[in-house]
């Protein structure tokens, strides 16, 4: 999303028109494939901020899905602040989607979290959940996914 908090909103595209949404829907048709794109800044219709989200396109380049971040990350420590609500609106829950039968739960980053987020979508076969952490905060949300992977929960990274 970028170096500086900002950055995002320099690049925010709106929800039907975009560079970035029209070349991943390009190579969706193009490879057959789905493709799950995130994060991506796109329009909130508040100036100064966007929403953090997450696109699935089908093989025929269609968007099938689109997650809007929910819980935005806060840090103030060790000479560091990130206060994603300064330019982040906060989405809503993420649909139910299923793919060639397979059900796809949808996070981003800091949702990974919650897990009563991932309670309510659940059952699921396949956890899509784009994430970018900072050194400081990183072990701490990696740590989360170590455990799962202890507890014999299928986690790919």
């Amino acid at each position: 999303m970028g170096d500086e908090a900002t950055d995002k909103l320099k690049i925010k595209e709106t929800f039907k028109t975009g560079y970035l949404k029209d070349l991943l829907s390009k190579q969706a048709e193009k490879l057959e494939m789905t493709i799950f794109a995130g994060s991506l800044s796109l329009d909130c219709g508040e100036e100064g901020k966007v929403y953090n989200s997450l696109l699935i396109f089908n093989p025929h380049g269609e968007i099938i899905s689109r997650y809007d971040k929910q819980h935005l990350f806060g840090y103030s420590g060790l000479g560091e602040r990130f206060q994603e609500s300064d330019t982040i609106k906060e989405g809503r829950d993420p649909q139910t989607l299923v793919i060639d039968s397979f059900r796809v739960a949808q996070g981003i980053c800091f949702d990974l979290r919650f897990p009563e987020f991932f309670r309510k979508q659940l059952p699921f076969d396949v956890l899509v959940l784009p994430a970018a952490f900072t050194y400081t905060t990183g072990k701490a949300h990696w740590e989360i996914l170590l455990r799962a992977e202890q507890l014999k929960i299928n986690v790919m990274y």
